[in-house]
Parts: C-alpha cells; structure tokens; sequence
C-alpha cells in the first residue's frame, strides 16, 4: 500500500492525493474526510485512487482517509491536509480561529 502524505497547498490550488492500494481481489477504494464531508462539485477519484480537489478552500483542511476493502479484508492511512492562505487574499478561518 502506498499512504497519502501529509500536504499544505495554497488556497484557490488543487490539491492531490494518492493511495495505491494491491489485492487479490483487487480492493474497492474510498475516499472520506474525518471531520466533514468531500466537496462533491469539486472532486474527482480515478481509477488508480488519486483523489483530487480543484480549487481549495480553508474549510477544506481536515484528516483525508483512504480505505481499500475486498473480500479478503480491508486497510485504511490518513494524511492531514493543510491550507494555507495566499499573500493579499482574506482568509476564513473556522470556529478554531487563526
């Protein structure tokens, strides 16, 4: 299996995951976020389990999990997703604050 990594992309950019995943069967992999839902009109997962975002926003940082399941069992890794803010941009910041 190969792990997402932990990242910090830029606000506005796109940010992209990988999760490789071998089985026999050949697993089912999903994508999901810890503390919220995935941005349904901004992602896109292909074939070899590369999730992206376009166009990131704060509210977008949180823990990503990848899970591949088969018959045979399952496995799950996490990578923390950091946003940074771009120079001259206003920023939102979450209940937690800056």
């Amino acid at each position: 299996m190969k792990h997402p990594s932990n990242v910090s992309v830029n606000s506005g950019d796109e940010l992209k995951l990988a999760c490789v995943v071998g089985g026999k069967p050949p697993p089912e992999i999903r994508w999901w976020r810890r503390n919220g839902q995935l941005p349904a009109n901004r992602i896109v997962v292909t074939e070899n389990s590369l999730l992206t975002i376009q166009n990131v926003i704060p509210d977008d940082e949180d823990e990503y999990i990848c899970q591949a399941e088969n018959q045979v069992g399952s496995v799950q890794a996490s990578a923390m997703v950091r946003i940074q803010c771009k120079l001259g941009f206003f920023c939102y910041y979450g209940r937690d604050g800056p």
